[in-house]
């Protein structure tokens, strides 16, 4: 997935732009955050997720007391904001989580970052008019392929272990999100079967 941005390539390959220095560094920044923001906490993290629960839990309780077609818009966006940062909408959590902490530490690298990189002028001159319509315009359809097969340029998926996206050490991490995300469907598509649910 990328931004729709596209980069004006200089006219003298040899200019560069100048930048301003800014008056701190990253390190002043984080050494002004409370050192209690950077300790985890697993209660804390199980609070914030069964809290999304009950909000999910709720939403879809007044949706169906009010079975009101009025409401289904706002139940749509609302589940929708919700959903998008669990498992059920197939996100790996480990390869996410990965390649997002590349994202950052890349953010706008043409060679670097990991998805939202720009395009540079003579890329999107080249690019058929299908490319340009999933990369800049149907980002949201274009998200599941993006998570098995990533941005075009880029070689890889969120799935796979051997991903060039992960470190060796991470391959554990990447296969139990990836185990767990196949148990989820095959649990959620057998209580489809046998209870006629439409999950």
């Amino acid at each position: 997935m990328q931004s729709n941005t596209v980069l004006n390539q200089p006219s003298n390959p040899g200019s560069s732009s100048r930048t301003k220095e800014l008056p701190f560094t990253l390190s002043d920044v984080k050494a002004a955050i409370p050192a209690h923001c950077f300790e985890p906490s697993a209660w804390r993290s199980l609070a914030y997720f069964f809290l999304d629960l009950g909000i999910i839990a709720g939403l879809y309780a007044i949706a169906y007391s009010l079975d009101s077609w009025l409401f289904y818009p706002i139940f749509w966006f609302m589940q929708g904001t919700m959903f998008w940062a669990h498992a059920p909408i197939l996100v790996p959590f480990h390869g996410w989580r990965i390649s997002h902490r590349t994202h950052h530490a890349n953010t706008g690298s043409l060679d670097n970052d990991e998805s939202w990189y720009p395009v540079s002028e003579s890329k999107y001159n080249q690019m058929p008019w299908y490319e340009k319509l999933g990369r800049f315009y149907l980002m949201l359809f274009a998200y599941p392929i993006y998570l098995f097969r990533r941005s075009p340029d880029r070689v890889g998926s969120h799935f796979m272990p051997g991903s060039p996206i992960f470190r060796p050490s991470e391959k554990a991490d990447v296969l139990t999100s990836s185990a767990s995300l196949v148990l989820m469907v095959a649990f959620l598509g057998a209580l489809t079967y046998q209870f006629g649910w439409l999950l």
